[in-house]
């Protein structure tokens, strides 16, 4: 809000006349300044009375009002040392803003480049090879140089692939003694135990399952024919005992 009011009398102070921003800063300095009214018994007087004399009421009403808004105040008193600083900074501002003298830039560029020492002219990079008095081309002698170093880098890397490389071999790992015995001899026969053992691919697993139940299956038809044996020959074994009594 206190900003908005500063931004207010500063353009009520541009609407100003010249010659009444001016006196207006004489008048200041010479009167006691107050706010809230035109003046007061006591001598004081507001900054537009300050200025002149004269009748300006119609002529300084805007900036009355901003005056007036600026200090905050519906009754007379005397004008604070900001207020009257912040006022005096204003009309100084616009006085310079409108009395000062614009700049010609190009009689600036060109006071300035009469002043600055005209630069060297270019010459090309060329030397002497040493005890031949002989002028060398700096650029040339660049390029031989960088040429000089890629052959040498290309020589380096031809070379260090040509060197075969020694691989370590490999530190073998010594197996640590879980206690557990390898039974594999002892169960490889067993029926069931070795059936498990790592494929590679699905169908290889499918065709061990088959296999274990083909097993299964011929195992099982085994025992049957040696039931049916058993029992024949128990047949026949009954039927010579009851013959014989």
């Amino acid at each position: 809000m206190k900003r908005q009011r500063a931004t207010d009398l500063r353009a009520a102070v541009d609407r100003l006349p010249l010659g009444t921003r001016q006196a207006m800063l004489k008048g200041i300095d010479k009167n006691p300044i107050i706010v809230g009214a035109d003046g007061n018994v006591r001598g004081g007087v507001c900054p537009m009375l300050a200025a002149s004399k004269g009748h300006q009421k119609k002529l300084g009403k805007p900036f009355a009002r901003a005056w007036d808004a600026y200090a905050g105040v519906r009754f007379s008193r005397p004008a604070s040392k900001h207020e009257l600083r912040t006022l005096k900074t204003m009309l100084e501002v616009s006085i310079d803003n409108e009395t000062e003298s614009p700049v010609d830039l190009s009689a600036a560029i060109a006071s300035y480049e009469a002043v600055q020492p005209s630069p060297p002219t270019e010459r090309p990079a060329v030397s002497t090879a040493l005890g031949t008095g002989e002028a060398l081309d700096m650029a040339e002698a660049i390029a031989a140089h960088e040429a000089a170093m890629e052959r040498r880098r290309a020589d380096e890397r031809r070379a260090a692939e040509s060197v075969p490389v020694e691989r370590a071999a490999p530190t073998p790992r010594e197996r640590v003694d879980t206690g557990e015995r390898d039974r594999t001899q002892e169960l490889e026969r067993r029926h069931g135990w070795a059936w498990l053992r790592p494929v590679r691919r699905f169908d290889d697993y499918e065709r061990a399952l088959q296999l274990l139940d083909d097993a299964e299956r011929a195992g099982l038809s085994e025992v049957d024919q040696h039931d049916r044996r058993s029992a024949s020959r128990g047949r026949e074994l009954a039927g010579s005992a009851a013959g014989r009594n």
